[in-house]
């Protein structure tokens, strides 16, 4: 009877073992996606930046069906908004506009259901700020577009990057 009861408590052990593996090794690979593109954006390496920050969400949003994953939940908001902060801001200085304001939309929704707090609000505030300067630099787009003239004001680059909010998955 000691062997079984040896057994199970080792295939017990090793559950575990895998399980902390897995939430670990999620957590290295989502904050080693979030610092390469910190640094591509850095670089004006834009669109790359872009893909980074898409793979890190993609994992966030699966790892958390597959594992117990170590971070809490406000935690896990924070490196999101940061991640999709950091994608719009790539996405807008690459002029790609409808992308960033998804993104921006998306983080202020987020930023909005959070619980309230000053870190929250000053997120709030900046999120709401870069959406609106986006949203300028896509109505000047379109009015030159449709008046197919060069424009007063030009939009390159047509938003300064948002500073994303600290604390999350970058160092």
């Amino acid at each position: 009877m000691c062997a079984l009861q040896a057994e199970t408590a080792y295939g017990m052990v090793l559950q575990q073992f895998a399980k902390s593996i897995m939430a670990q090794a999620i957590d290295c690979v989502l904050a080693c996606y979030s610092n390469r593109a910190a640094c591509r954006l850095q670089l004006g390496e834009l669109l790359p930046c872009a893909t980074d920050c898409s793979h890190a969400l993609n994992i966030m949003a699966r790892a958390r069906c597959v594992s117990e994953f170590p971070k809490s939940e406000p935690q896990l908001q924070r490196c999101r908004l940061r991640l999709l902060t950091r994608r719009a801001a790539a996405y807008a200085s690459s002029g790609v506009l409808h992308r960033a304001q998804h993104d921006l939309g998306r983080a202020l929704r987020d930023v909005e259901g959070a619980t309230a707090g000053p870190a929250a609000l000053s997120d709030r505030q900046m999120i709401t700020a870069d959406l609106h300067r986006v949203d300028d630099a896509a109505e000047r787009a379109r009015a030159v577009r449709q008046a197919r003239v060069p424009p007063s004001h030009p939009l390159t680059p047509p938003y300064t990057p948002l500073h994303p909010p600290s604390g999350c998955c970058s160092s």
